[in-house]
């Protein structure tokens, strides 16, 4: 499998729009000058979500005064999709998929997807988010009156894909695997764009435990295009569910490897007819790693710094001696094939090289070097991003505080879809947005 002929597609850093940029033309011609942080989150308009407007309401029957009142009520987006279906309000639109499907597959293995990739150890379960991957068999409880298209399951829609980004994501998993498999104190954050965090975790999962924590559904009209790191899941679900199996009572136990998008806090601006399904990191707690024996965070990122919402997190990290690190994935290049060094059989090398390969200990002394590795002087500009370290910021979605509280601050609106109700009957009838029904001459923009 060749890799060299990657090119960089897009210069943007918003975590929506990052477009695998990080994989270049080359993997050891690295530029020295990165781009600039991903703009700040569009401005928001604030609407408060009405309590007292329960789902419960939207039942099925429908009015058949076309003249009726209606109200426009606010509700997050995932309570609608798990009422009305993932496609609320936009059923029978197409999903894109960027990538290739090239393995048999059976639609009847993705009942069992969420339970194929959920982590082997009983103590890593309770951070586990389960949204994403039980998304394909999920079926609505409700029907809107305002929206006639049918129901299609996502399991219909839905199939495995893999492109050159995610094998090379796959590949950096499994070098950086060699390097850590013998590291029991380190938990691994991998937050790229979603197809690359899950391929880079599969490369991972021989040695580690993977932890998904991947918190919304796809949408046709989504912010997030969720399915797309949904559909590398279905791809490399058998060797996540081989690897899940063999790791199931080791010892020691294996480290964690947290998976998130980095696309989930997505510039959005409701001016068009997107569906607002963006989501905010839930990582375990300072005290919760410490209790799973773990010193050290190192963090894998295209970015240069965290996500806003990983922010108060790793500051909190820190003020209680856990150690966070960073790690960008093209600090592993295309090993040549010339290039050898004992232990070393993995594609991607730290460094690019072989010989370069356990110089990432001089950089996170994890462990002591084996032998006496060089110093990976072709991507030198990408790999002293070793020794940044987070420092406390405001946002909307961090406090800026040296001591963070335990619950984050939100952007009201965040993840919201505005909805219409019938004054008279109670009834939903469905997204304001769809195009679809004779309720939505309700006009009108709102800002989520």
């Amino acid at each position: 499998m060749e890799f060299d002929t990657f090119r960089r597609d897009e210069f943007l850093e918003k975590p929506g729009i990052v477009g695998a940029r990080w994989w270049q033309h080359s993997l050891t011609a690295i530029q020295a000058d990165e781009p600039t942080r991903r703009s700040s989150l569009g401005v928001i308009l604030g609407i408060a979500a009405l309590a007292t407007v329960g789902i419960g309401i939207g039942l099925a029957s429908s009015s058949d005064d076309d003249d009726e009142a209606i109200q426009d009520v606010a509700k997050t987006s995932i309570e609608m999709q798990k009422a009305y279906g993932w496609a609320f309000g936009a059923a029978g639109e197409p999903l894109v998929f960027d990538g290739v499907t090239e393995k048999p597959f059976s639609r009847d293995t993705l009942a069992k997807l969420w339970s194929d990739l959920a982590p082997s150890r009983e103590d890593l379960a309770p951070y586990s988010v389960r949204t994403l991957l039980q998304a394909p068999t999920s079926a609505p409880t409700l029907k809107t009156a305002g929206d006639p298209a049918p129901f299609v399951p996502l399991e219909q829609v839905l199939k495995p894909m893999h492109n050159t980004a995610t094998d090379a994501a796959f590949s950096v998993g499994q070098s950086l695997a060699s390097l850590l498999k013998d590291v029991r104190d380190v938990a691994v954050v991998v937050d790229l764009e979603g197809p690359s965090s899950v391929a880079l975790a599969a490369g991972m999962a021989d040695d580690f435990d993977v932890v998904f924590l991947l918190d919304n559904w796809p949408h046709p009209r989504g912010v997030v295009t969720s399915h797309e790191a949904l559909a590398v899941a279905a791809y490399y679900q058998p060797l996540f569910d081989v690897a899940r199996k063999s790791r199931v009572g080791r010892k020691p136990p294996p480290s964690p490897v947290f998976v998130l998008d980095s696309r989930r806090l997505a510039d959005y601006v409701d001016a068009t007819d997107r569906f607002d399904n963006r989501w905010v990191a839930r990582l375990p707690s300072a005290t919760a790693l410490k209790k799973l024996g773990l010193k050290h965070v190192l963090y894998v990122t295209d970015l240069t710094r965290e996500v806003d919402d990983l922010n108060d997190d790793f500051v909190a990290y820190e003020n209680e001696s856990i150690d966070v690190r960073y790690v960008r994935p093209d600090a592993f290049g295309k090993r040549p094939l010339s290039s050898k060094a004992e232990g070393v059989d993995v594609i991607m090398c730290y460094g690019g090289d072989a010989g370069s390969h356990e110089y990432f200990f001089v950089h996170y002394p994890y462990r002591a070097p084996r032998g006496t590795p060089f110093e990976p002087t072709r991507v030198k500009p990408v790999v002293a991003r070793y020794n940044y370290r987070v420092s406390p910021r405001a946002s909307n979605f961090s406090s800026g505080s040296k001591s963070p509280p335990a619950s984050k601050p939100q952007p009201a609106g965040f993840a919201v879809s505005k909805v219409v109700f019938g004054k008279s009957s109670g009834t939903l009838l469905g997204w304001t947005k769809s195009r679809t029904g004779t309720w939505n001459r309700a006009g009108g923009s709102w800002g989520g």
